[in-house]
C-alpha cells in the first residue's frame, strides 16, 4: 500500500504516505478497507485486525473484531466499522469500543454504508433480508453519536447505495432509483430524484 501525498496505491507493497512523509506498515493479510482523518490512518486487514495509525506512521493501537466490510473516521478521530456479521461499532482513537450494536439475532443484516457528517454524527444504512416477519423497516439509515449512542433511525424505502453527508443531514442514493434528502429534525425524507 503506498501513499505519496494524496494518492493511495495498492499494489502489493506495504508502505503508506501522509503528507509526503513515507513510511511503512506491515500488513500480512493484506488490505481491505483504510478510512483517514487528520488524527491519521484506520487500515483494515483480511484476518479481521484493525490498526490505528498516526501521522508519523506510529502505530496507535490495534484490535481484532472480525472482518470489516465498512470503515469511516470522523475529524474528532472516532472509527466506525461495520463488520461482515452485520455488527456496528464506534470506536474511540485507540481502538477501544465506545458502541456495539450487533445485527438482530433473528435475522441476517448487514451495513450497507458509514459516513461522518460534519458535526461528529455517524450515519449508517442498515438492510434487513427480511427473513423475520415484523414491523421492523428492512431498510434504514441510523444517527449515531459517539458518547449518546443512536439517536435515531429512519426507514428507506430501498437499500442505500450512497451515502453523502451535509450540513443539516444527508443525502441518500438508494437501490431502486431513489435520491433522497434528509434533514435534522424532519421525520421524513423528501425525494428529489428517481432514476430510471
Amino acid at each position: 500500500m503506498r501513499w505519496s501525498g494524496h494518492c493511495l496505491g495498492l499494489s502489493g507493497q506495504r508502505q503508506m504516505c501522509i503528507r509526503d512523509s513515507l513510511w511503512e506498515l506491515p500488513l500480512t493479510s493484506g488490505c481491505e478497507a483504510l478510512a483517514s482523518s487528520s488524527f491519521g490512518v484506520v487500515a483494515a486487514d483480511g484476518s479481521g485486525r484493525l490498526v490505528a495509525i498516526s501521522e508519523d506512521g506510529s502505530e496507535v493501537a490495534q484490535a481484532e473484531f472480525g472482518h470489516v466490510t465498512h470503515l469511516a473516521y470522523s475529524p474528532e478521530g472516532v472509527c466506525a466499522a461495520a463488520l461482515e456479521d452485520g455488527r456496528l461499532l464506534l470506536l474511540g482513537p485507540d481502538l477501544a469500543v465506545l458502541h456495539d450494536s450487533p445485527a438482530a439475532e433473528d435475522d441476517v443484516e448487514t451495513v450497507s454504508g458509514l459516513t461522518f457528517r460534519p458535526d461528529g454524527t455517524l450515519l449508517a444504512a442498515r438492510n434487513s433480508l427480511g427473513m423475520t416477519v415484523d414491523d421492523r423497516p428492512e431498510n434504514k439509515i441510523e444517527c449515531w453519536h459517539p458518547e449518546a449512542g443512536l439517536l435515531n433511525a429512519s426507514e428507506l424505502p430501498s437499500k442505500a447505495t450512497a451515502l453523502l453527508p451535509t450540513e443539516s443531514g444527508a443525502i441518500i442514493g438508494c437501490f431502486d432509483g431513489s435520491i433522497l434528502s434528509f434533514e435534522v429534525g424532519e421525520k421524513d425524507h423528501r425525494l428529489i430524484a428517481e432514476l430510471d
